[in-house]
């Protein structure tokens, strides 16, 4: 499988002009490319590769059962990496212990969070495109729910907590805004813009997206559901 996701990352380019048959001297030769190296998210686990393709470290996502003390408990693993493969995140729960990992571009673990959680068909974390932001659900010793945001070196930024599930969490593709749902049974869903800048107001947008709208939040701050805008991008600081 390894063999297969690393044949995927690297695309197969014809030869240079020079080495075609029948090519003019005045095509442009074809830059080499590098070997896939860095944090990658496959079906199965998260897995990191050095600059000559090898696996160096790799993680299993999904669930399985577990001794623990002579009990079988379940385990989960579920992961993610940045789109420039510099950073990657792993949460797990065996039985009731959960944590979240957070590591850099050689494998080492820059820090954890251990209150991360993962309800029901939301992630435990999303990652900027460039790693630098990480928007992480938590859920505290006294059973609230909430998120936070996290730059790489896992210091606190913004957090919040809110009564209820977190049903949402999303951040834009540069990590200057996450939009949280949150839903106490009995209200209506509730949810909040959180800027990663701390000069940036945190508002609670009132939202009312089609049901199956898939929401988005870009870099200005603007919420969207496919391409109608539900959220005005400039606001008032």
């Amino acid at each position: 499988m390894r063999a297969a996701v690393l044949a995927f990352l690297l695309p197969v380019l014809p030869a240079s002009a020079g080495e075609e048959k029948g090519a003019g001297p005045d095509l442009p030769k074809r830059p080499q490319v590098a070997a896939a190296q860095g944090w990658i998210k496959t079906p199965t686990s998260i897995a990191l590769y050095d600059s000559s393709g090898t696996v160096v470290q790799e993680l299993s996502t999904g669930q399985w059962l577990q001794e623990v003390g002579g009990e079988r408990v379940l385990r989960v693993g579920r992961g993610g990496a940045s789109s420039n493969g510099r950073f990657a995140w792993f949460w797990e729960q065996v039985g009731e212990v959960r944590s979240l990992r957070y590591m850099g571009t050689h494998g080492k673990e820059l820090w954890r969070d251990e209150l991360a959680d993962a309800p029901r068909n939301v992630e435990p974390a999303a990652v900027s495109e460039d790693g630098e932001t990480v928007l992480v659900v938590e859920r505290d010793a006294d059973g609230r729910a909430g998120a936070a945001l996290y730059n790489y070196l896992g210091q606190r930024l913004r957090s919040v907590r809110r009564d209820g599930v977190i049903e949402l969490a999303i951040l834009s593709p540069g990590g200057r805004f996450a939009l949280v749902r949150s839903h106490l049974e009995g209200n209506a869903p509730r949810y909040v813009r959180l800027p990663s800048d701390p000069d940036e107001m945190v508002r609670d947008p009132a939202l009312a997206p089609p049901p199956t709208a898939a929401l988005r939040i870009d870099d200005d701050g603007a919420v969207w559901a496919g391409r109608k805008r539900l959220h005005p991008a400039r606001v008032d600081r």
